[in-house]
């Protein structure tokens, strides 16, 4: 039966969810809100037609990206160069496109299954799943769900089984389930309300398990790197000034008993190739303080595109290069006269991971750390550490870089491997294979994170199945769906 809200109550109930999702995610980070956040939008879709639900759902996501991204128009004037009204234009389309839609899709399709009788919860999480994983197939998959709960890493810990967007699967059931105290339709049996509360106890107990383990014995002393962007207008050119105070740093570094040192994403804005006043002080300080420095720089490839990459220097001698595959679109593939120049980036073909002596680096230059895939791609050609180098100056907010990793934080837990992000204007992060990041201050001068990290060289269930898993929720629904539309023939 058709739930009597007015419009204006509706419209409510959306503002009251955007609300709290948009806090639970940084810089807020109250975590405890993402479990609810999704609740009062669930009521909210219930008794509607889809094509009313689907609108609901998509504006939901267009005012839960002014709320969590506001920096967005302006990152996307300094980027492409758009005038002030055509860059928030812009910033619409992005919210609609990598969240709206798919989003929208899913509130369709939960006001059709209610209008043909009780909905379980688990469906509701199984819908979110594909959403959320359609959102990965857009260029970037920001603030998914369970991005939220990266302050309070215990419940994330069975994303080395489901990955993080089985977690959030999990979360969007309980909202329903407790959506159902207000909608009918929703209300969970005794027998899924149960199961739902079995679930979340499995997982807190997994989770608290997980994170009383002994790390491995095998751990790395590194030194992760800001590093400060803000002066750059365009790549091509050296700034000697800032190349020389990173040096002097991996030489501090290098002192204090760093073996492995990580530099930003674009730190050096010339192709080392092409330019050896960029190449002799980093070879000479790898070779005199004995450490593996990586770092990104422009690449070149035939006949004179440049690529997005980042270099490994062993003791002195530049070992390995990795070029970025999955470039962000359409800023860094076509550049529009931009910092990028006309042409913009060309991708990189394989993702090897860069041979350290120390750890086989799988390299995630800046928002391909966003798709679990293609860390999971690293992980099993071998790599035993995740780098995240960035260069976060687009952003023009630290919420957008803190946003940012709080999601990449989940493929640590994924797949067990310790995560670094040495950024540029941003959240230079360690993050241990459990999820637990430690951050460098901000200060005004860029810092240097000193940490050890654990490095393995097991594979979880995750990386081995990937998201296999959304296959059966997919199942699920079409075999639900068929059984209501059968139902509702004469």
């Amino acid at each position: 039966m058709p739930m009597m809200i007015r419009g204006r109550q509706r419209a409510l109930l959306v503002f009251v969810a955007a609300i709290a999702y948009a806090a639970a995610l940084p810089p807020l980070g109250v975590w405890p809100l993402g479990w609810l956040a999704l609740t009062p939008l669930w009521i909210a879709v219930v008794g509607l037609r889809p094509g009313r639900a689907f609108l609901l759902g998509l504006g939901f996501k267009l005012m839960l990206g002014a709320l969590v991204a506001p920096w967005l128009p302006g990152m996307l004037a300094r980027y492409l160069l758009l005038p002030a009204p055509l860059a928030t234009l812009a910033a619409g389309g992005v919210y609609a496109l990598v969240a709206g839609v798919q989003f929208g899709a899913c509130c369709a399709w939960l006001a059709w299954a209610t209008a043909r009788g009780p909905l379980a919860a688990p469906l509701v999480g199984c819908a979110l799943w594909l959403s959320e994983l359609a959102r990965c197939a857009t260029p970037i998959p920001f603030g998914l769900l369970a991005a939220t709960q990266a302050p309070a890493p215990v419940f994330l810990q069975i994303a080395e089984g489901v990955g993080g967007l089985g977690v959030g699967a999990l979360m969007a059931a309980l909202a329903a389930a407790l959506a159902g105290v207000f909608a009918p339709p929703l209300r969970a049996s005794s027998g899924v309300a149960a199961g739902i509360a079995a679930a979340l106890c499995a997982s807190l107990a997994f989770g608290a398990f997980r994170l009383r383990e002994a790390p491995p014995a095998a751990a790395l002393a590194v030194a992760v790197m800001g590093a400060d962007s803000r002066g750059a207008a365009r790549f091509h050119t050296l700034d000697r000034a800032a190349l020389s105070a990173l040096v002097e740093r991996t030489r501090a570094a290098g002192r204090a008993g760093a073996r492995l040192v990580l530099w930003p994403e674009l730190v050096l804005g010339v192709a080392p190739a092409r330019e050896p006043a960029a190449r002799a002080p980093i070879a000479a300080v790898s070779r005199a303080q004995d450490v593996d420095v990586a770092f990104g720089a422009l690449g070149v490839a035939p006949p004179a595109r440049a690529t997005n990459s980042y270099y490994v220097v062993r003791a002195g001698v530049w070992a390995d290069q990795y070029d970025k595959q999955r470039l962000l679109e359409p800023g860094e593939t076509r550049g529009f006269g931009g910092p990028l120049g006309d042409s913009g980036f060309a991708a990189g073909s394989g993702g090897h991971p860069l041979r350290s002596r120390f750890a086989a680096l799988g390299v995630l230059l800046c928002s391909e750390a966003m798709f679990p895939a293609l860390a999971r791609e690293r992980v099993l050609a071998g790599a035993t550490l995740l780098v995240n180098p960035s260069n976060d100056v687009w952003f023009g907010a630290r919420a957008g870089s803190e946003q940012q990793l709080a999601w990449v934080s989940l493929r640590a837990i994924e797949l067990r491997r310790s995560l670094l992000r040495p950024a540029a204007n941003g959240a230079t992060a360690a993050v241990d294979p459990w999820g637990r990041i430690a951050r460098a201050e901000p200060t005004r001068e860029p810092a240097t994170l000193f940490a050890r990290v654990p490095l393995r060289s097991d594979l979880t269930l995750y990386a081995r199945i990937g998201d296999a898993p959304a296959l059966g929720a997919a199942a699920l629904l079409i075999v639900d769906a068929l059984r209501r539309a059968r139902a509702q023939r004469p």
